[in-house]
């Protein structure tokens, strides 16, 4: 059949898949970038086209720091071996943003049977459907920040009177972290009010598409944000802390031909009983205290010392 040898059918055929594809030469070279890619990064295939795939475009990262230690490592291994490789890895968006992605990359290989490039299929993982999902809920049940799009501060706190009534009605257990970006006078003296609202928008989209669908994350008074990590004990807080603070540190923002870097301190503790919104609240506030006191760019985690102080 002459027309299914037509290689433009099977371009048409990659071009409208909903998922992410891409292809690569020996040198590592982007030569083709279709639509579903165009949808999941935000990047345009004329913004990509002729460029090295190396060009902070598509650089993993697992739980700590660049995916497999570097970018586009999958297409790497591919060209090496001549195997496929998998992973989850979180992608960068163009706006600046961690986006999770389930990536696969191959080998293209010529008649003769030599390897003259490799192929990548991404798409978004459950975290990013989960993160669609939080959006709808919050529409439907509170209001949107209009900025960065979660909910907005008397939504969020409905929702931690909610994790508080589980807690005591159902033993589901549940820390929170209150979250702020670092230095956001700086950067607003140097940068301008619509770079910090870019920047903030980086770092909640971040943070929600890292959390799982279980958990919620949203906007909190004088610019911080809440995050409510369900079924989370005291002891596994830290980690998720840390987690969440590399996946910001790798995220940033492209304002007017510069790379604007994005760091945040975290304050956090588990829900007890006896708590109510406002000591839940305090006692992360006063951790994330400690946290800008020390430098910024990290995680602390209420001590027992600091709940009974608060408490008396």
């Amino acid at each position: 059949m002459p027309m299914m040898q037509d290689p433009e059918i099977f371009r048409t055929v990659l071009e409208s898949l909903p998922i992410g594809v891409y292809m690569v030469d020996r040198d590592l070279k982007v030569i083709f970038w279709n639509r579903g890619a165009e949808r999941i990064s935000g990047y345009l295939a004329q913004d990509v086209i002729g460029r090295h795939c190396r060009e902070k475009l598509l650089v993993g990262l697992d739980e700590n720091g660049p995916a497999s230690g570097g970018e586009a490592s999958q297409l790497t291994d591919s060209l090496r071996d001549g195997q496929p490789k998998e992973a989850d890895v979180f992608l960068r968006h163009r706006a600046g943003h961690r986006i999770p992605v389930r990536v696969c990359a191959v080998p293209l290989r010529n008649s003769q049977d030599k390897i003259v490039g490799a192929a990548e299929i991404f798409e978004e993982n459950r975290f990013a459907a989960a993160g669609d999902r939080r959006t709808s809920e919050a529409e439907t049940t509170g209001t949107v920040d209009p900025s960065t799009g979660l909910p907005d501060n008397e939504t969020t706190a409905l929702k931690l009177q909610q994790a508080l009534v589980d807690l005591v009605e159902s033993q589901v257990p549940f820390c929170v972290l209150c979250v702020q970006m670092d230095g956001l006078r700086t950067f607003q003296s140097s940068h301008g009010k619509e770079a910090v609202d870019a920047a903030l928008r980086v770092v909640a989209h971040t943070l929600r598409n890292a959390l799982r669908p279980s958990d919620v994350v949203g906007c909190w008074p004088e610019g911080q944000f809440l995050a409510i990590v369900k079924n989370c004990r005291k002891t596994a807080l830290k980690i998720v802390g840390e987690r969440l603070r590399k996946m910001v540190n790798f995220s940033g923002v492209e304002w007017w031909g510069d790379e604007l870097s994005v760091t945040v301190s975290m304050g956090g503790d588990a829900a007890e009983h006896d708590d109510t919104s406002e000591s839940l609240v305090a006692r992360a506030q006063l951790a994330l205290s400690r946290s800008l006191a020390a430098g910024g760019d990290r995680v602390m985690v209420s001590s027992g010392d600091e709940n009974h102080r608060l408490k008396v």
